[in-house]
């Protein structure tokens, strides 16, 4: 029986960076409170959950060789490729 093959992507590093700087930025703004500074905190929550949502979808890439065949999954669906005959 086959198996997947292993994540070489490190998702955790990226992850970290990008919320230790939206951490950072969202101290800075609510300690500021210059004026329009809720439209900026909702622009940076907005572009931190793009960032860590990308790498979700990274990290759900599979690939996985069964002889002949080989089966992948870039975001929702599993690829079967046919067997070479």
């Amino acid at each position: 029986m086959a198996h997947p093959l292993e994540q070489s992507y490190n998702w955790r590093t990226p992850a970290t960076f990008a919320s230790i700087a939206a951490v950072i930025c969202v101290g800075a703004l609510v300690h500021g409170q210059v004026s329009g500074w809720l439209p900026a905190l909702a622009v940076v929550v907005a572009l931190w959950a793009l960032v860590v949502g990308v790498i979700y979808l990274r990290t759900r890439a599979y690939l996985m060789v069964d002889g002949a065949r080989l089966t992948v999954r870039r975001f929702r669906d599993l690829s079967r490729s046919r067997p070479w005959t």
